[in-house]
């Protein structure tokens, strides 16, 4: 599992504050791997219900 690239850090905080996205474990992300349809299909639900 890689480090995310600085100018990334600031957004992946933001999405993890809105809820978005989790990470794969304690908070961990995974940047340089592949997401799935299951995690794409949750990150557009968490999207949606954050719209709202």
């Amino acid at each position: 599992m890689g480090l995310a690239p600085q100018w990334a850090q600031e957004a992946i905080s933001e999405v993890y504050r809105l809820g978005l996205m989790q990470g794969c474990a304690e908070g961990q992300f995974a940047p340089d791997q592949n997401g799935t349809r299951a995690e794409s299909a949750q990150m557009i639900l968490n999207l949606l219900s954050v719209m709202e």
